[in-house]
């Protein structure tokens, strides 16, 4: 294995190295890019990438215009996002990588070199959708807090969350699945992070691509309503999130899946990115959205150090 991811992270061979989620039996697959595999940036419209290393009070700044865009225009969310310099060396970044496969066994772990998009890894937990022989999966995955925090999901959370449930739950119906089940929503737990997840079944035997491109971008990756959330944040977020909040899609023996890239890091010429993010409504505290921030980035990154915990 290390002689494969040491080949992806060097940028010596166009390929992947994959691990599902334990749900599906926590199987892997590595080769070289083919048609089995598949990404698509977050927005491919947009360009550039002005500086993006935002600071606690430039990130909270940035909260604070998306509060009161919320309050007067008809955005009721925005996902707003930073990305970080990471100092590690291929050595550091190894024993993430196998500290990932361990701790997060619900997750899609994650590293490739993609022609185009260069060098990513991660661990990421949010299943766009899943499907084989008819049988369809997503869910929504929205609403954060601290592992720590026992306190009861606040109203903001519940209802991040259920705006995307919605939008899942319309959208699949307009594209043909039928018999749609909505379970019980739950915890996920995420290292020192956990989320709101609701499961949603149903049956499918339509045009994927056309389902996966009615589900990218929930509004647990850009906001509600979702075109105009993406215009908010391609004039104000202030840089291309590229792969981040994009989609990595899989299909091997006749099972198909889709899962969004979160939890992932970029590596370039410049060093090593990670990319965290959390959703803003009417009533958030930038502060608190700051702090979420660095809850995500120490559950994924340094999951592994105790003395971040």
């Amino acid at each position: 294995m290390k002689e494969v991811w040491n080949a992806l992270m060097e940028g010596q061979k166009f390929g992947y190295l994959l691990y599902l989620p334990q749900q599906f039996g926590r199987r892997s697959w590595a080769g070289d890019w083919d048609a089995n595999i598949r990404v698509q940036p977050f927005d491919p419209a947009r360009k550039g990438d002005r500086d993006s290393l935002l600071g606690q009070s430039a990130y909270e700044q940035l909260v604070e215009t998306a509060i009161h865009s919320i309050k007067n225009t008809e955005l009721s969310k925005i996902v707003t996002s930073r990305k970080v310099s990471v100092e590690a060396d291929p050595q550091c970044l190894w024993q993430w990588w196998n500290g990932w496969l361990e701790q997060f066994p619900n997750a899609l772990v994650f590293c490739f070199h993609h022609p185009v998009w260069g060098v990513w890894m991660g661990a990421t937990p949010e299943l766009l959708a899943y499907s084989k022989n008819g049988y369809f999966e997503t869910m929504a995955l929205a609403g954060s807090k601290a592992i720590s925090d026992q306190t009861d999901w606040t109203s903001k959370e519940r209802e991040e969350h259920q705006v995307v449930l919605d939008m899942i739950r319309e959208a699949i119906f307009k594209n043909g699945v039928h018999n749609i089940e909505i379970e019980k929503t739950e915890e996920l737990l995420y290292a020192q992070v956990k989320h709101l997840r609701t499961k949603v079944t149903g049956e499918y035997n339509g045009i994927w691509s056309d389902l996966i491109q009615s589900l990218h971008p929930t509004p647990a990756l850009s906001g509600w309503p979702v075109e105009l959330s993406r215009a908010w944040l391609a004039q104000n977020e202030g840089y291309d999130r590229k792969l981040y909040g994009g989609v990595l899609e899989l299909e091997f023996d006749e099972e198909k899946w889709a899962f969004v890239l979160l939890r992932c890091m970029h590596k370039n010429r410049d060093g090593v990115f990670a990319y965290v993010g959390g959703g803003v409504m009417a009533d958030s505290n930038p502060h608190m959205e700051w702090k979420e921030t660095m809850w995500k980035l120490k559950s994924f990154i340094f999951a592994q150090d105790e003395n971040l915990q």
